[in-house]
């Protein structure tokens, strides 16, 4: 892979000449690289099934940055070189991350709160907490608020006097529709 000077007579050149060179730009910067070779590659059922899952993240991408709004928020999460159209592939490839969950049920039964710490590498947009007893009944669902960046907090509808008996599951999604579930059994 060579680099070449600001200066150079390609500068801004992007695509490819033949089956020959690939010309890709970073930044400021020009990268010049040999076309690959892949006419012998055969790939196994675990490698088209990653090759269709990076079709639907590069369709993702594309589909953010049509949306300047959405644009422009990856383009305020990329560093140095990284390309908006980048950091919304990799938010696609990572799901959010349920750090900790903290289940306050009073035994008065007053303003029950659960805390949830969940975080992702571009945004968490939703977390929903489900309230089921022991035989599976749904005693409650709902969307948890988001207190600041990575903290949510839902409060409890219905009053339990006690934790016991109870499954609290918190879903955490993120902006490609990434979901990551926790499960508390008590």
């Amino acid at each position: 892979m060579a680099r070449l000077k600001e200066r150079n007579i390609i500068k801004g050149l992007s695509g490819r000449v033949g089956k020959n060179f690939i010309f890709k730009q970073y930044g400021s910067k020009t990268i010049i690289s040999v076309y690959p070779d892949m006419s012998k590659v055969r790939l196994s059922a675990k490698q088209k099934k990653e090759n269709n899952r990076f079709r639907e993240a590069m369709a993702y991408a594309r589909s953010q940055m049509s949306d300047p709004d959405a644009k422009a928020a990856y383009k305020a999460k990329a560093k140095d070189m990284q390309k908006p159209h980048n950091v919304a592939i990799a938010d696609f490839y990572n799901p959010p991350e349920i750090d900790y969950v903290d289940v306050s049920i009073s035994k008065a039964g007053q303003a029950d709160r659960i805390f949830i710490d969940a975080k992702d590498d571009f945004m968490v947009v939703r977390v929903e907490v489900e309230i089921t007893s022991d035989d599976g009944n749904q005693k409650e669902t709902g969307q948890a608020m988001q207190i600041n960046e990575n903290r949510w907090l839902y409060v409890v509808r219905e009053v339990y006097h006690t934790a016991e008996g109870l499954t609290v599951t918190i879903r955490a999604l993120d902006k490609p529709g990434n979901c990551t579930v926790k499960v508390l059994e008590s």
